[in-house]
Parts: structure tokens; C-alpha cells; sequence
């Protein structure tokens, strides 16, 4: 399990840093950002090992 909360937080901050480095213009960047950010929040509670390494994988 803290495998699995290491492995999201790390990709986490590297889909933000890619939106910030890759993504031109700032309103698409604000944009992604909070999609990625809600994504994230949204299933933060998800329990189910399987679910979360879809998740994982799909990110």
C-alpha cells in the first residue's frame, strides 16, 4: 500500500510539471491543471488495489 501512495504522488507531480512545461497558452495550462488536480481528489478514497493500479496505469 505505501508503495502505491509513493508511486501516485511521484506521477502526480510529473503530470504537473509536464502540464506546466508542455501546455502553451496559461488558460489550457490552468485547464489541464485542474483536471488533473480533480482527477486526483476524486479518487483519493478509492481502496480496491486492482482499481488504483488502473488508475495508476491509465495516468
Amino acid at each position: 500500500m505505501r508503495t502505491e501512495v509513493f508511486q501516485t504522488a511521484n506521477i502526480y507531480r510529473h503530470l504537473l510539471k509536464a502540464v506546466k512545461k508542455h501546455i502553451g497558452k496559461e488558460e489550457n495550462k490552468r485547464h489541464f491543471l485542474e483536471y488533473v488536480t480533480s482527477e486526483f481528489h476524486k479518487n483519493r478514497n478509492l481502496s480496491d488495489g486492482v482499481a488504483v493500479q488502473q488508475k495508476i496505469k491509465l495516468a
